[in-house]
């Protein structure tokens, strides 16, 4: 970025990374900004830390770096001050209103305790600031790759979580740029703990893709990610809607059931049922029944509850989102009538029911027929299996590829049929 090029020599130091080479060194996705305390988040005071003492300027709508203060002391307390405006430690008031920003000498600024590389960024917003830290992106995957998978796993498959999780920076790289940064530290984008997370065995998967993405037809492709698929994949399209040639549902053998525990059941009464339609805004009278309508390669799709008063249909993500489930991966057992025998068994997860039941999904072929009878019941056990929107990488899939020898590569190619990595 420009304003790196302009600090004062002694910052060069704070984006020195490796002796590898990068693919973004000098573009815009060198560094990456990530709002770690945003919007319903957003602080009123601060305690930065460095062990190296601060930096402490303001980058100028020309990209000029300007220097407010060298500061020896380790500590600083920033706050809303009482007349309105950013104050640090006493010694400097940002009437001006530009965003600060906090460098440390080695290149470590702790916010609160926690500790980033990279520098920190502090944007005020009305009585309230953004905390955004500013990192080299391949340093901000050091973490992501901690918290995302465990470092203990094959390094094949946290190399194929680097390459997915770089790619999928880069493609949201402006969803939050109307906040000023590009992406969260939670969930919502990619879980960013910070250095806490890193393990040299993430750093080293890191180095070893470093600059690596996953293409498609020569563009960079959508990669997303999950914990487990269950045995098959899902298609975007029955999920999210779009249409990706290369987010299509493929089936995924390699996943170990037990590690993973991918099964799972969920039990439903009618009022739990009515209590969902009810929070929606939905009146159909009395719940009598559900009936899964669509599936694709057991992704299940389109939903209809029916009841007294009329039916409600459910489509894509809601049939597991709005019904409380893993995944869109189920059948529908009848759970308190003579025609399906429910049994306790033991479940990693939890003491959820099983159900040995005849597996509606075995008459649909591969042309997502309709299923054309109701379950009606008191109650509806939900069987599944897999976790998560199963789009793209199943996560103890990769794992059990590793192990088995494939590449970082061939997982990606795998699971983003028709992508290269490049």
């Amino acid at each position: 970025m420009k304003k790196i090029l302009i600090l004062i020599s002694v910052l060069i130091i704070l984006f020195s990374v490796s002796a590898y080479a990068t693919d973004f060194t000098g573009t815009e996705y060198e560094n990456i900004k990530i709002g770690l305390f945003f919007d319903s988040t957003a602080k009123k005071s601060v305690t930065l830390n460095s062990d190296s003492g601060f930096i402490v300027g303001y980058t100028t709508e020309n990209l000029e770096f300007v220097e407010i203060a060298q500061l020896e002391q380790t500590e600083l307390y920033v706050l809303i001050d009482d007349d309105g405006f950013l104050n640090v430690s006493g010694v400097y008031q940002n009437t001006l209103g530009y965003p600060l920003e906090f460098y440390s000498f080695d290149n470590i600024v702790k916010v609160n305790g926690s500790a980033y590389r990279g520098f920190i960024i502090l944007k005020q917003t009305g009585s309230s600031f953004s905390v955004i830290n500013e990192v080299n992106i391949e340093e901000y995957l050091y973490s992501v790759i901690g918290k995302e998978m465990s470092p203990s796993w094959h390094k094949e498959a946290l190399k194929a979580q680097a390459i997915c999780a770089r790619t999928y920076a880069i493609n949201n790289w402006k969803k939050y740029a109307s906040k000023g940064f590009n992406l969260c530290a939670t969930q919502l984008s990619q879980v960013y703990p910070g250095i806490s997370n890193e393990t040299a065995s993430t750093i080293e998967a890191v180095e070893e893709t470093r600059g690596q993405i996953v293409k498609y037809d020569g563009k960079i492709a959508q990669t997303f990610f999950y914990s487990s698929s269950g045995g098959k994949t899902a298609n975007v399209k029955y999920v999210w809607g779009s249409n990706f040639p290369y987010l299509v549902s493929v089936d995924d053998t390699y996943e170990d059931e037990k590690e993973s525990s991918s099964n799972w059941t969920v039990t439903l009464s009618k009022s739990d049922i009515e209590k969902k339609l009810k929070n929606a805004g939905v009146d159909i009278g009395s719940v009598t029944g559900i009936k899964i309508d669509k599936v694709d390669n057991g992704t299940v799709y389109e939903v209809i509850i029916k009841g007294t008063k009329g039916e409600y249909t459910l489509k894509n993500e809601r049939t597991r989102t709005f019904l409380g489930l893993k995944s869109q991966y189920y059948t529908i057992l009848e759970s308190n009538t003579n025609e399906v025998s429910i049994k306790e068994t033991a479940n990693s997860f939890n003491g959820f029911i099983k159900g040995n039941a005849l597996n509606l999904l075995e008459s649909i072929d591969e042309e997502k027929e309709t299923l054309s009878d109701f379950v009606e019941s008191d109650t509806f056990t939900f069987s599944g299996h897999g976790w998560g929107h199963r789009i793209g990488m199943s996560q103890f899939g990769a794992k059990k590829m590793a192990e088995s020898g494939f590449s970082a590569e061939e997982i990606l190619t795998h699971y983003f049929p028709g992508t290269t990595v490049e």
